[in-house]
């Protein structure tokens, strides 16, 4: 790095600048925290000015001064104050202009990788834990009614998100690409690279790094710290060779450091590097397997799949004897018996109706890349001291783990990691499944109801109920789970009738896990009464009981091995595009634009570019430069007005791509930014079959169980109400 002995000029207590370049408004001036809010910037940035003054002066700067940002916050707390945010500024400032980090993906992985290192510097595992717990934040959230203990970073290394969840962070409603949201997919990634590389490499008396109290470098990290930051900044000047960055690519990028670092034969240059399966094995644990391509087009294409070379590495022998029961009313544990050689196992879960099958996102389309999966997911992995993982659910964003909505649909497996004797790693095949079983139960003897809000109008009586689980689930585990199903089964006065039940007409449900002497949420319930009358009703109480596990026994395969696919050929169209604008977006904002659309600044501050695709295009990419703009934006755009891709970054080069229909003309829009009178050029290339007539510039090569008992005998019951108009009450007793 050509400066990396100046240090990293940075400002603190910096006001909100990016309320205006959002193109959104402060407050009205009369607003009592009117002065909070404006100085107060929820939000940190890194700004690449090098890059910007050397595409406006067409000259190589003679020193890189990146400077980066930090609110003190009005919502938040002040970021310059946690160690995470300067490290994942300054990364953005020290890393962007090597690696280049552009494209659809780009940005993902521009966010992932600064995040990622903002992690290894401090040896933890999340990003913003003091920024994102300021009291006004966490009032936001009790507000709405939710609980502000669930928020508890800005970003978590321990995402749960996959491939297959790229762009499908809802914005406005929409399913949507959003850089830190989908940089999660590969920070996770990294995160467990890290991880496994420390179980391979524990020793901490090799390597120190600088305290920032005095620069001396006097704190001890592990080898397999060392080992993984290495190898993850070389892949970042890898990434610096190709234009745009994908996930795919920063996969192989990986394995290309590595092999230049930890070459397993220095002596042969086709030799692998030491950490290759494991790689393959990581990423293919995200979906970015050997078959996975970048998103075309909105789609992701996902792999489960590895290499032979990574799958048919000698492994430790199968996990034994998984069980899984729950943890808490919304969590797993999944145990099994420990592996001699392991130094690590997997956990993986599917859901029992997807067997052979992918889990949709319910979100967005994508791909598969594999012609088979057994649709087992991934969902963690343990070090071999550990014969147990929880499975707490959901984890992304700056929420806490969402839990498990349901404890009994999925299966897991497990299986062993270990070093072989080439000191690659192999991982061994799938466990027996194991699963949790489920007993519905008549539960009415068990669970206390509570009434309240009584109404009599209109002909119809009310009441709020709640429940208790005072007794417990006749089972080993006392908690009663969903779905509880209060159930109306009499009614004395033939005129009343249920009005508001949830199913089958006299049944309400509580989709809600009930611990041991806890208490439900209250559930409306109403009856049909139209002459106020007296009148009584039974009813019986079921919920679902914990009844056992199956026991995993024996093997089965994973999802597999397959060659990566062969390069694929293109012929390509060149076309040569420019055009000139006359001044920059005027307000000064890079979000809602007065002036961007407007017909009576066409060509002033915006311009449209047509361009029209030819008989067997498949997909069309166009780079935009300005030797004269100091910033630039860039639409593809159908010509009805549809947003396809935007690309927005820092300087006058921009770039988009997109799958593309055949003679069909789509709209190159060009947004003045930070510029004065310029001009511009774009060129285009649509990506044809080989061999295409339309070519016109060569062409490019594309990169057995067993079932344990749990449960008890049930005691089956009935619960009497007696509603009365006259006293206005509701009574209830215990029939046996």
């Amino acid at each position: 790095y050509p400066n990396s002995n100046t240090p990293l000029p940075a400002t603190v207590h910096i006001p909100d600048v990016i309320t205006p370049l959002q193109g959104e408004e402060y407050p009205p001036v009369d607003d009592p925290e009117f002065v909070q809010k404006v100085l107060g910037l929820d939000n940190a940035f890194a700004l690449n000015l090098t890059p910007i003054v050397e595409e406006f002066t067409q000259s190589k700067s003679p020193v890189v001064i990146n400077p980066t940002s930090y609110g003190h916050g009005f919502l938040f707390n002040d970021t310059a104050l946690e160690g995470t945010v300067p490290y994942h500024e300054g990364m953005h400032a020290i890393t962007s202009p090597i690696a280049g980090l552009e494209g659809l993906e780009g940005g993902a992985l521009n966010e992932g990788q600064a995040d990622m290192w903002a992690f290894t510097i401090t040896d933890n595992a999340s990003l913003g834990d003091y920024v994102i717990n300021g009291y006004r934040l966490r009032q936001e959230f009790r507000n709405i009614g939710r609980d502000p203990d669930s928020i508890g970073y800005i970003r978590s290394a321990n995402s749960t998100l996959k491939y297959s969840d790229i762009a499908t962070r809802l914005i406005g409603g929409q399913p949507s690409f959003e850089e830190h949201y989908d940089g999660e997919i590969y920070m996770s990634t990294m995160w467990e690279f890290r991880q496994m590389l420390n179980r391979m490499y524990p020793q901490s008396n090799l390597f120190k790094r600088p305290v920032p109290e005095t620069g001396l470098p006097v704190k001890p990290i592990t080898k397999g710290t060392n080992i993984f930051e290495r190898i993850f900044l070389g892949s970042m000047y890898v990434l610096g060779t190709t234009s745009p960055d994908t996930f795919v690519k920063s996969r192989d990028a990986l394995i290309i450091a590595d092999k230049l670092i930890y070459s397993s034969n220095p002596t042969d240059e086709t030799a692998p590097g030491m950490h290759r399966a494991l790689i393959e094995q990581l990423f293919a644990s995200k979906e970015l397997g050997v078959n996975a391509v970048e998103v075309s087009a909105g789609k992701a294409t996902i792999s489960t799949q590895v290499t032979p070379f990574a799958g048919g590495q000698t492994a430790p022998a199968v996990p034994t004897n998984v069980q899984v029961a729950p943890a808490t009313p919304r969590s797993l544990r999944v145990t099994w018996e420990a592996v001699p050689g392991a130094m690590s196992y997997q956990v993986l879960k599917r859901k029992v109706a997807l067997a052979g099958r992918r889990e949709p996102n319910g979100r967005r389309v994508f791909i598969d890349g594999d012609s088979s999966t057994t649709g087992f997911r991934h969902v963690g992995y343990v070090g071999a001291d550990t014969l147990s993982l929880v499975d707490n659910g959901k984890i992304q964003e700056i929420f806490t783990a969402a839990g498990l909505n349901n404890l009994f649909d999925s299966e897991y497996v497990v299986r062993a990691i270990g070093v072989n004797s080439t000191g690659q790693v192999g991982f061994s095949n799938l466990s027996g499944s194991s699963r949790s079983i489920v007993q519905r139960q008549d539960l009415t003897a068990q669970i206390d109801s509570t009434l309240s809000n009584i109404s009599f109008t209109g002909g119809i009586t009310a009441f709020d109920n709640k429940l208790t689980n005072a007794r417990g689930a006749f089972s080993t585990d006392k908690t009663i789970y969903t779905p509880i199903e209060f159930q109306v089964v009499s009614i004395s006065n033939p005129s009343v009738t249920v009005r508001n039940a949830d199913t089958s007409g006299n049944t309400f449900v509580f989709n809600q896990a009930l611990a041991l002497g806890s208490t439900s949420s209250a559930k409306r319930m109403e009856f049909n009464n139209p002459m106020t009358q007296l009148f009584t009703f039974d009813a019986r109480i079921y919920g679902n009981a914990f009844a056992g596990t199956t026991i995993g026994t024996g093997s089965q395969g994973g999802d597999g091995t397959s060659n990566p696919p062969p390069p694929v050929v293109y012929s390509l169209y060149n076309e040569a595009l420019s055009g000139a604008l006359v001044a920059g977006e005027p307000t000064g904002t890079g979000g809602a634009s007065a002036t961007w659309g407007n017909p009576l600044f066409k060509g002033i501050t915006w311009d449209d570019v047509l361009i029209t695709t030819k008989s067997d295009a498949i997909s069309l990419e166009a780079l935009l430069t300005s030797a004269t703009a100091v910033d630039l934006d860039f639409e593809l755009r159908t010509t009805g007005g549809q947003v396809i891709t935007r690309s927005a970054g820092a300087t006058a080069r921009e770039f988009v791509s997109s799958g593309v229909s055949p003679n069909t003309t789509y709209v190159l829009r060009v947004l003045g930014f930070a510029n004065g009178p310029s001009t511009f050029n774009i060129a285009t290339t649509q990506l044809l079959p080989n061999g295409s007539p339309n070519e016109n510039g060569g062409t490019r090569t594309g990169d057995s169980s067993i079932l344990s008992s749990a449960t008890t005998n049930p005691i089956a019951g009935l619960y009497r109400f007696s509603v009365n108009p006259l006293t206005r009450t509701v009574t209830f007793s215990l029939l046996r």
